[in-house]
């Protein structure tokens, strides 16, 4: 009777952790249909939840034109604590952290193709 027991216990967390569960961009969590929908609008990203397990909408940032460069170049200075020529362009490259999407392997080295 204990091993039946054990196996059931075994098998209902082994249940619970390997199934995923899916929430909109204010933490209701929906089902994996609901969640495929929305996502498929392209208006919503997926971002990793609470766990690896959890997946999570958020909305798309609409792009926009920054109109204020002496406070952004402020900002960045002041974070940097580096001098930027105001005379250069701004270049922001946001690389939030390694996901499903860069993590595959397969980028190629930008030096590799520069050299042909």
């Amino acid at each position: 009777m204990k091993k039946v027991f054990i196996i059931f216990l075994i098998g209902i967390l082994f249940s619970s952790c390997s199934s995923s569960r899916f929430f909109d961009e204010n933490n209701t969590e929906i089902s994996k249909s609901k969640f495929k929908e929305q996502i498929s609008t392209y208006k919503y990203l997926e971002i990793p939840g609470d766990s690896v397990n959890h997946k999570k909408l958020i909305k798309r940032e609409v792009r926009g034109k920054i109109n204020n460069r002496e406070e952004l170049q402020t900002l960045l200075e002041n974070a940097t604590h580096r001098k930027i020529d105001s005379n250069k362009p701004i270049v922001v490259i946001y690389y939030p952290r390694k996901d499903k999407c860069n993590t595959t392997g397969l980028n190629v080295d930008e030096s590799l193709i520069r050299s042909f």
